[in-house]
């Protein structure tokens, strides 16, 4: 790759503060650039965003749409949102009857609202950079909700209002399939295998090898016979093995610090 650019989310505890909680920072490595990386300075991200968690075990990256990037926090109706021209953390309230996907309970319950309606990934509603946001929900008797807002970027940036767009009920819809079972969707919640511009890839929990996408304008579903793109989380092992030197670098980014510090400060 003769031109790229990496951006990291690094989770920072705070000091004297119980339960783990911490904050978020964005750091950011350039080629295009001076060439290291680059710490955004705590008054920057902090003023902008001001965004508080209780432990990086409870929030889960969603997945990429939009020019932007997206992680449930656990428990919470609102996403933590990075977006890719400004490294700019933010926060992006849910509709009220959805939160973000759990790691420890299976579902939360909102009075008032529907029960156990999760968020399980986010999707580019149509491409071309135009600003549609999909978020694909799943609640507990299989029924699929995609819920759609839009940025407009070029003016303010800001947020619209949250739409149900559309919804349907996975074991009728998927019955006249190829290949589709009886029990299929009864005991546990489908997977989202994989998301493309305008569309989802989704498995019954009873038999992952059978997938079937929706078109989520249309919400017309289609046997898939295999996925040729699926993209997983990649977490690396504790310690990490990506290193970086933390110091104040005394020649002005030009050291090679990956794996020995010759700044003066090792």
């Amino acid at each position: 790759m003769s031109s790229y650019r990496v951006t990291c989310m690094v989770y920072v505890e705070y000091n004297g503060v119980c339960d783990g909680t911490g904050t978020v920072r964005a750091c950011v490595f350039d080629q295009n650039g001076r060439n290291r990386w680059k710490r955004r300075p705590a008054r920057w991200y902090m003023a902008k965003c001001g965004v508080h968690l209780r432990g990086s075990d409870y929030v889960r990256f969603l997945g990429h749409a939009i020019d932007t990037m997206f992680w449930g926090i656990e428990g919470d109706n609102v996403l933590l949102i990075l977006h890719e021209w400004s490294t700019e953390f933010e926060i992006l309230c849910l509709p009220y009857c959805i939160r973000a996907p759990t790691m420890i309970a299976p579902y939360f319950t909102i009075a008032g609202a529907l029960r156990g309606v999760e968020l399980q990934a986010v999707v580019d509603g149509n491409g071309n950079n135009k600003g549609k946001l999909c978020v694909i929900c799943l609640d507990q008797e299989n029924v699929l909700r995609v819920f759609t807002t839009w940025r407009d970027r070029y003016v303010n940036g800001e947020w619209g209002e949250w739409v149900l767009q559309n919804s349907l009920r996975l074991a009728a819809i998927t019955t006249g399939l190829s290949g589709y079972k009886e029990g299929y969707f009864r005991s546990n919640t489908a997977k989202v295998v994989t998301v493309k511009v305008g569309s989802v890839v989704l498995t019954p929990a009873e038999e992952t090898t059978w997938m079937f996408s929706v078109d989520l304008e249309t919400m017309e579903v289609a046997k898939c016979k295999d996925v040729s793109m699926a993209f997983y989380p990649c977490q690396l092992p504790w310690l990490p093995t990506l290193r970086a030197c933390v110091n104040h670098c005394k020649r002005r980014g030009q050291g090679c610090c990956s794996h020995i510090c010759i700044c003066g400060n090792g």
